[in-house]
């Protein structure tokens, strides 16, 4: 009989009660129980040559004991030249990224500020029992809405399906720049030209009386960046006419959206209205292009901005014509 044990000594440990106990499970403090997770937020270092799945089947290694998961989303990735975050729906070798898993079995375990040996694991592929990605448990707020052991329904369609039956990724098309500049002639002739490519696309126009929430000349209203970012996550590319007089205002737009599916597009021309008496507007200085659509045309215009979305890889370039 011993009071304390510890490395490297050979024990046997006696139970008061007859309990089904075998390697992988935790003895623990009745005053620091641990968390009870099979869903949960993690960062991950990803460290294989083939990029993650969501929805395939991985082995999480967590302390001594393996289970089965999936990543079941991806919320970004870290861009490296930025330290920002972007938008993703997969990672590659030596991304970083935030995702969230769900194992089979629930894990005993601890955000990784906590306890950096429970929150702690590695993702093996259990096809070549390759490591595949090391990661860190991050969620620790039992109570929350968000919290690791949440149990409300989830899409069960993941982005790769949506791009499947779209034929394309969601993006926002955003074109700014003032009155008489010709947005809203560039803006429909892309319209009609992604949908005669057979790609879902619509234009939302502050000035054709059916979108009461973008005032002429005011400020981007916060409800306008949430639903592009969920449409732009369903696959729908959206097309904005908007002054958007702050930069800030569109910044707030882009972090929503992620840099890689937001298409910013200045439209300039010498006749336009730059008195504009009621909108102090903030020109961009990070647009992916400037376009004059009085000197090319709205056409061409749109099959620039197309160029754009197809070399983002934001569009498929299998499908044929409508």
């Amino acid at each position: 009989p011993l009071e304390e044990a510890f490395a490297p000594m050979s024990v046997t440990l006696r139970l008061e009660d007859e309990l089904d106990i075998s390697r992988g499970d935790m003895l623990v403090h009745a005053s620091s129980e641990p968390l009870q997770a099979a869903r949960f937020d993690a960062d991950l270092v990803w460290m294989s040559e083939r990029p993650s799945q969501l929805g395939k089947a991985y082995l999480i290694k967590h302390a001594s004991r393996y289970v089965r998961g999936e990543i079941r989303r991806v919320a970004w990735r870290y861009d490296a030249q930025t330290l920002g975050a972007l938008r993703s729906d997969r990672l590659v070798l030596n991304d970083i990224g935030r995702v969230h898993l769900e194992t089979h079995q629930p894990l005993f375990c601890d955000p990784y500020v906590k306890n950096r040996n429970t929150g702690a694991f590695i993702v093996v592929d259990p096809m070549s029992n390759f490591t595949v990605a090391a990661g860190v448990i991050r969620s620790d707020d039992r109570g929350a809405e968000d919290s690791v052991d949440d149990d409300r329904p989830r899409s069960q369609v993941s982005p790769a399906s949506r791009r499947a039956l779209l034929g394309q990724s969601g993006a926002t098309v955003w074109l700014t720049g003032l009155h008489g500049s010709g947005k809203a002639a560039l803006a429909y002739a892309l319209e009609r030209r992604l949908v005669d490519a057979g790609h879902l696309a619509v234009v939302v126009d502050p000035f054709d009386g059916r979108h009461d929430d973008l005032p002429d000349g005011g400020e981007i209203p916060s409800r306008t960046a949430e639903w592009a970012e969920r449409l732009t996550d369903a696959g729908v590319i959206l097309i904005f006419t908007y002054i958007s007089p702050s930069r800030a205002g569109r910044r707030a737009v882009r972090a929503r959206i992620g840099e890689e599916r937001f298409v910013q597009v200045t439209t300039v021309t010498a006749d336009a209205d730059r008195a504009e008496p009621e909108v102090a507007y903030d020109a961009p200085k990070q647009s992916a292009m400037t376009i004059s659509v009085a000197d090319v045309g709205p056409d061409e215009g749109a099959r620039r901005v197309e160029a754009e979305l197809r070399r983002r890889g934001l569009l498929s370039a299998d499908l044929p014509a409508a």
